[in-house]
Parts: structure tokens; sequence; C-alpha cells
């Protein structure tokens, strides 16, 4: 192991090689010369260099070859949450050193609704044309700006959530108010300490989740505790009371569902320490050891609050319908979100992308921080865990046979079965490494009811016990299932009736357009300059120039009626309707219904059959 982390770091350059110097100096207890040519943000971003590039193999191969006996009890505060505000910090830093005065000032131009300087670039109202020169001199300003080391960032926690929020929303500010035309390009003076601060975060230098959120509500009332009723929100693109509402409605769900990562952890180190109890039984290692009915009883509890936590959580979910309208959600709000997989051109992160050199570019050049996502609920760390917890196979990796007892779905064609796992390396690194316990561990309360379903334990108590885990499992997989319904349906509302009828208002506009078109030409034939000139005044709603009898005073030439404006009524569209010629696809740049579909219907397959289940289990369902 020690030497295949030599060879990855050597892989990633010089500054990496002084580094690992450093690290070897460091880990001997003796001083170490080699980092006066590396800065301690390059060490930083070395040390997550080699962090990211070894995930994979710590989170399952490294893990999995441990001796389960020597595994360690969970600890939500080792993984930076906590069990009053479970992954939201209970604390955020309003404002910056002033060393880095200029972000905030940058920020605080826009971060003022209608007030702001800048307008979307694909927005040609009135409004929006109105502020394209202050947007220009915005953008140069940022141009301008010097770039700043995060030396001082990298002592402080806060301080570096603070600085990837402010960062990523001026990436943000800065690419969409940019004219179509225009190149994707995000400039040093933020792109340099957003990448640096994205990789001691261990997150990705975008807009994610945890900036629109988890980084973003604070409590209204300082004086009182963060919990929902509290809430507001630092920084917005538009302003509206809607965008707040959307980020104070994702922020409830978080703070509601913090309960159940306490009931995870219950669960965890309670299987944890049955295993590790003296046994005086030749008993294998494994769940063969558990045989207290009290413990039983203990997990059914612990689940059951779990699945209880979830229908909770999908009626906060229903009532947030009202807090935010879906029109300016889809037209004023969602345009921010888009990242660079939404566009057809790659986002360039000038200093670091472009440039070999750079200590990061290797995440570039290796395709890992790019064609990237904007901020999406599929980056929430508490619905991974959910689904982590439960053991819900997105990736439809395990199959549905006997040994496994998966309930058989049909894959939806064009499922994109890697989006939950793609999501995973938006969320914090801290969050991240909880939801690499979880899916590393093969004592998960699934396999646990699974192996209970198999028991052939001939004590009454132990059997009812037993059956009340399986049932307890299979209602928490029914209660996410119906958050997944609840979800989509909310979806279909918000981006799928949206994006249809904006089409079909295009589709009028492109008749209308079609209809103005063929009366400037039928006057043009006519020979009539007097009757075309009629014609585009007509086309401009100015009808009182239109003589009385709908013909050109001049030639006489026959003039159309004027047309009656068609704005279409479209009602409950939901997922149904019309067609679009292109999918819809969410900010996490999948193609939207059929990904959540999918995660429905791997919810569904979590499901353990039962060939002859109980009452309860029946009106449960």
């Amino acid at each position: 192991m020690v030497a295949s982390a030599q060879s990855l770091l050597r892989s990633l350059g010089s500054a990496a090689s002084s580094f690992l110097a450093y690290a070897q100096a460091s880990c001997a207890g003796l001083p170490s010369t080699s980092t006066s040519t590396i800065s301690t943000s390059e060490q930083a971003s070395c040390w997550l260099g080699l962090k990211h590039a070894f995930n994979s193999q710590l989170d399952n191969s490294i893990l999995s070859s441990v001796n389960p006996q020597q595994q360690q009890a969970v600890d939500l505060a080792e993984y930076d949450a906590n069990a009053s505000t479970g992954f939201m910090p209970g604390t955020i830093g309003a404002r910056l050193p002033a060393h880095y005065d200029a972000w905030e000032r940058a920020l605080d131009l826009v971060n003022c609704g209608h007030e702001s300087v800048l307008s979307l670039g694909e927005d040609t109202s009135a409004d929006a044309l109105s502020k394209r020169a202050s947007s220009e001199a915005w953008r140069q300003s940022i141009r301008d700006m010097p770039v700043l080391s995060t030396d001082i960032l990298s002592r402080n926690i806060q301080h570096q959530r603070r600085a990837h929020h402010v960062l990523a929303f001026l990436a943000h500010f800065y690419i969409h108010s940019l004219p179509p035309s225009e190149p994707p390009v995000i400039p040093a003076p933020i792109a340099v300490p957003l990448c640096i601060t994205s990789a001691q975060l261990g997150v990705t230098p975008i807009l994610t989740y945890a900036d629109t959120v988890n980084w973003n509500i604070v409590a209204r009332d300082p004086s009182k505790p963060l919990a929902p009723g509290n809430l507001r929100s630092l920084t917005s693109f538009t302003g509206t009371d809607d965008e707040d509402a959307f980020y104070q409605c994702c922020a409830n769900v978080e703070l509601y569902g913090t309960p159940a990562l306490s009931n995870m952890v219950d669960y965890e180190n309670l299987v944890y320490n049955e295993l590790h109890a003296p046994s005086s039984s030749s008993t294998p290692f494994g769940f063969g050891r558990i045989k207290s009915e009290e413990s039983l009883r203990t997990i059914a509890a612990s689940v059951a609050s779990i699945g209880a936590m979830v229908v909770d959580l999908t009626d906060l979910l229903r009532g947030c319908h009202g807090a935010c309208s879906p029109r300016v959600f889809y037209d004023q709000i969602r345009p921010w979100f888009r990242g660079s997989s939404s566009g057809h051109t790659p986002w360039v992160y000038e200093g670091v992308s472009d440039t070999p050199s750079s200590s990061l570019h290797y995440l570039f050049a290796s395709g890992e921080w790019t064609n990237l996502s904007g901020p999406s609920g599929g980056q929430s760390a508490l619905m991974h865990a959910f689904d982590l917890f439960l053991d819900v196979d997105h990736a439809m990796e395990r199959n549905a046979d006997e040994s496994s007892l998966r309930t058989p779905v049909e894959a939806r064609e064009g499922n994109d079965r890697l989006f939950m796992q793609r999501m995973q390396k938006y969320i914090p690194g801290p969050h991240r490494a909880f939801l690499n316990h979880l899916s590393s561990n093969t004592h998960n309360v699934r396999n646990f009811a699974v192996s209970l379903s198999q028991s052939t334990s001939s004590t009454p108590a132990f059997t009812a016990a037993a059956q009340d885990v399986i049932k307890q499992y299979n209602n928490a997989v029914c209660a996410l299932r119906r958050f997944r319904d609840a979800h989509l349906k909310i979806a279909c509302v918000y981006v799928v009736a949206q994006a249809k009828k904006a089409a079909q208002l295009k589709e009028v506009e492109a008749q209308e357009n079609a209809q103005e078109q063929s009366q400037a030409a039928k006057a043009k034939a006519a020979g009539c300059p007097v009757a075309a000139m009629l014609a585009r005044l007509e086309a401009e709603g100015d009808a009182d120039l239109l003589a009385a009898t709908g013909r050109c005073p001049v030639s006489g030439v026959s003039l159309a009626p004027p047309i009656a404006p068609v704005i279409p009524v479209v009602r409950n569209l939901g997922c149904a309707g019309p067609a679009l010629k292109e999918p819809i696809r969410g900010t996490g740049g999948s193609e939207l219904v059929t990904l959540l579909r999918s995660g429905r219907d791997a919810t569904t397959r979590a499901m353990i059959p039962l060939s002859s289940p109980s009452p309860s289990f029946v009106r449960a369902h």
C-alpha cells in the first residue's frame, strides 16, 4: 500500500514529490526542508489528490480486507456531523477575513435581487437588456482582481466553506451572465482559489447542494438554534422569496431527517458491540452471533424510527409545493444552477484546467472535474445515507436471485445507473467518508434482515422478533419509495410541465412569426410598399392604422385581419402531454423523469420478498 501511495504521488508531479518527502519526514518525526518549495495550499492540494486518487481503493478494497473484528464503532463527530443539525453545520461564517473583501464585495453587487447589476445572458427581456453594460463592467472587475492566496483559509474550516460558497456563486453568476456567444471561461482570480478550496474540502469546483443549502442557511434569529421555522438563506441568484423558500425547504428536510443519522449509528454500534462481544461458542464471526431477542427488538425499533422519519420527510416535501412558484423556479432560478454538463462547450477554469503546470490540472485531465453538474437533490448526503443504510442498489449491480432476495424490477431504457455514485463527488469529503463507511459495511441492515429471513431458529420469541425486523425494514424501504414518488411528482410540476409550457409558447410564437412573414410577403408580392408597411405596423400592434376595410388605403391590397394572440392554457400536464424534441434533463445532467423513475424502481427492488407476509405488513402497503 505504501509503495502504491508513493507511486501515485510521484505521478502527480513535482509538487507531489515534495509533499511525499514532507509526509515521510512528518511520519518519522523528522524536520523537512523539502516543503520550502511547496506552499500550504499546494500541500493540501497534493494530500487531497492522493486521497482522491486512492479513494475507491481505500473505500472498497482496503476496508473490505480489514479484519471485521478490528473495525471501530461509529461516531458522527468524526464525519463532521452531529445529532442536532446532522450534515448542516451548526454555525456558518457570515463573511470572510478582510484579505478577501474583493470576493465579498463582488458578491454583494449581485446578491441583491432586482437591484443586481447582472442579468442572465440568455434573457432578452427589456430589463435584462438594460443591464448588459453593468453586467460586463462587473465581469471586468472580476477579471481585474488579483489571484489571492488561500493559505489563510486553510486554517479554518468555516472560512473554507464560506470561500467555496462565495467563489462558486461568483463563478455561476459570471458564466450565466455571459452572452450565449461568448466562451464559458471562469477567470483565474475566481477559478484558481475555487479549485484549491474545492480540493481541500473534497468537493468539486462548481456550485453544489452544499453551497446552496448546507453552507447557505443560517438562523433567522441568531439567539435561537438552527431549526425549521428559524431559517434564512445568505445568498440567492434572484432575491425572490421563492428562491429563499426553495433553499429553506431543502434545509428543512436535512434538519428534520437528522435523527435518522443517530438511528443509523445506533444500529451500526449495536451490531458492532454484538459481533465483538466475547463468545465461548464456536459461532463464526457474523450475524449468527446476534442471538438476543432484546437486540432484535432494538434493531427493529431503530429501523422503524427511520421509516417513520422518511414518512414525515415525504409529508414535508409535499408541503413545499406552495412556497415556491413552479414558473419562477423554472424561468428565473433554475437557469443559474446549470453546470458545465448542461452546455455544449466545457467550462474553462483559467489558470488550472488550461494550465498543465497547475498542481490540480490532473483532476481536469483525468476527467474528474470535467462535465460537472449544477446543484441537485442527488447531492444530499442525507438521501445517500438513507439509500446506503437500506442498501438500495441504484447501480443494479446485485442480481435479483434467491441469495440476495431482491425484488425483480425491469431496468428502464436509458437509466443512468451511476448517477448517485457520480453525485457523491459533489458531497463534502467528511460526509462522503460517512457514506463510504455505510457502503463498505457488509453487516448492513438489509443483509441482517435477509439472514433473519433464512434463519431456522426454533425459539418462537426470537422468530417473532426476527420477523419484526424484516417487516420494519420493508416498511422503511416502502416509505423511501413513496418519498421518491412525491419527488417525481414535484419534478413533473416544477420542471417537466414548465418545459412543455415553454415549448408550446415557442411553437405559438413561431407560428405567429410565420404568419407575419406571410403577410409581409403577400404585400411585397403585390408591389405595394404602403401595404407592406401597414402589415408590419399591424404585426407590431398598431391596429388603429389599419383601414376599416382591411385593405391598403392606397392600393386596395387586402390585408389579413389582426392576429389574435394565442396563449395556450396548459393544465395538469405533469409528466404526460406532448413529447418534447429533446429529453428534459435535471441540473445533475441526467434525463430527469427516467432518472427519478429508475431511482424509485431501485428502491422497490431492495424490498425483501416474503412468501407469506404477516397481516400487519399487508396493511402497511
